[in-house]
């Protein structure tokens, strides 16, 4: 009888731990406004604003610098090698999927990499990270 109390009472906590993570990963709301964050990395500066609208990310604008503080264009990687123009390319064509994802989601974290661009993943993170947490106060 113990054992069977002991596993009911184990698995209520289970449930109920569960139950809290779940529902944390309801988008949390925020003040209603502009935000502006920023965050640099191995190719660059990333830089985002957001639009909140009812509590929710209704717009994001991304600029990606590359490390002379030019924006990475359809130029972006030339002057290397072949290979690594196309892998900047391909990168640059990855990163333009982050802002989609975000609105689509509201939980930058729950973002996917996208094949290519997964250090510029971490960058957008970070700098909307440093937008939401303006949008928090």
């Amino acid at each position: 009888m113990k054992k069977h109390t002991l596993l009911v009472v184990g698995v209520a906590a289970l449930i109920v731990a569960g139950t809290a993570g779940f529902m944390n990963l309801r988008p949390a709301r925020y003040r209603d406004g502009v935000y502006s964050g920023s965050a640099s990395g191995a190719f660059g500066e990333t830089k985002v604003t957001l639009t909140i609208a009812d509590g929710r990310i209704a717009k994001c604008d991304m600029e990606a610098l590359d490390d002379d503080g030019n924006v990475k264009d359809a130029h972006y990687g030339e002057g290397s090698s072949e290979a690594n123009f196309h892998m900047a390319q391909t990168a640059l064509q990855g990163i333009g999927e982050y802002p989609k994802k975000l609105i689509e989601s509201q939980n930058v974290d729950g973002i996917d990499a996208v094949s290519g661009a997964t250090v510029s993943l971490l960058d957008f993170r970070n700098a909307v990270k440093q937008a939401l947490e303006e949008a928090r106060r």
